[in-house]
Formats: C-alpha cells, structure tokens, sequence
C-alpha cells in the first residue's frame, strides 16, 4: 500500500502527514493500525504503545476516509491492542480500562473476534487481582456471547474456556474444569491458535 501511495507510514510521527491528502492520510492510519497487530505478534511492546498512540487522533476525530474498516472499528482494534500490550508490560489496570472500553465497543459493533478476547483477557486480568466472581461472570459472558453471535464458538474463545477451567481448578470442581479445559484445547486446535491454551 506504501508503494502504491509514495510514501511510508512513519510519515505520521512527522508534521508532514497533516499536508497529505486526507485520503492517503486514512489508508496510512490503517497501515500502522496492521503494523500494531504485527508488533504484539513479535512483542515489541514499547512500538505497538507509540503506534496506537499515535494513530488514536486521528481515529477518534473519525473524518479521513479509510480503505477497508471504519474508523469506530480501527478504534476498537487499537484499544484492544493497547490491552495487550499493557497486559504483556505488567501495567493491569491500564489493561483492565483498554480491555474494558474494547468490551464495550465489540459489543456495540457486534464484533466477533475483538468482544470474546477482550472479555477473556479481561477476565484472566480480574482473576490475577484477585476479583474471582466478577472473573468468572466474565468468563461466561464471554462464552454467552460467543455463541450469541456465531452458530459456532470460534477459537478465540479458547481463552475464556481455558480461563473458566483455572478458576473451577483451583475451586476443586474438578469434572466442570477438565469440560473447559478440554472445550478450550479443541477450540484453539481449530487455529493453532495457543494463546487459548
């Protein structure tokens, strides 16, 4: 995309990008919203924090014209992503609030891959503070909207099954937490996606 518009996307940590055309602006934003998402892939931590941060202006005043989502949707994404890495940095309530707004909006939007990961990681972050009810209720709510959405529970789900299965571990309810465990491994089988596990 970079080639096809004749300038990189790091033009936007410079005062250049406000003389672009808002049309080009918009597809750079979205360049560095994929940038992000490839960094918490590596864990390049500090880059994927400056990338959203950078990138949040511009999609909260949600006026450029953008190629393939809309900005409410590359917001959420980013607020998701910044969850991420403030869990990965060990700042849990910075991650909590991330998550909790990502919630919120997936939600809104329907949003069938951000709403059940945001939930769980949300939920493990209540289970690691020692909030175990309301990570719980979290865990479910997950699992509930999951199937709300979708005829089938996706992989990303794999997170709040295995995170339901820790809880009723350490509760001693040991059958119901084998079920989750056992959901939560099939479902991230689908993908190779092991973050569920």
């Amino acid at each position: 995309i970079e080639n096809k518009l004749c300038t990189k996307a790091e033009v936007i940590f410079s005062s250049e990008f406000q003389t672009l055309d808002p049309g080009v602006r918009g597809a750079l934003v979205e360049v560095i919203v994929l940038r992000s998402l490839i960094e918490i892939a590596q864990f390049n931590i500090a880059r994927v924090l400056e990338l959203c941060q950078q990138v949040l202006p511009y999609l909260r005043e949600n006026s450029l014209p953008y190629l393939f989502s809309e900005p409410r949707e590359l917001y959420t994404a980013v607020v998701f992503n910044m969850g991420l890495a403030y869990e990965f940095s060990n700042a849990g309530n910075k991650a909590v609030t991330n998550f909790t707004e990502a919630v919120m909006l997936s939600r809104e939007q329907k949003n069938i891959n951000i709403l059940p990961t945001a939930m769980a990681h949300l939920g493990q972050l209540q289970m690691l503070q020692g909030h175990l009810h309301q990570a719980e209720r979290t865990f479910n709510q997950a699992l509930q909207f999951a199937t709300e959405f979708t005829e089938q529970s996706s992989p990303l789900v794999a997170i709040a099954e295995t995170g339901l299965g820790k809880l009723l571990y350490e509760r001693n309810d040991l059958e119901s937490a084998r079920q989750h465990f056992n959901t939560g491994i099939t479902l991230a089988k689908r993908w190779n996606y092991t973050d569920g596990i």
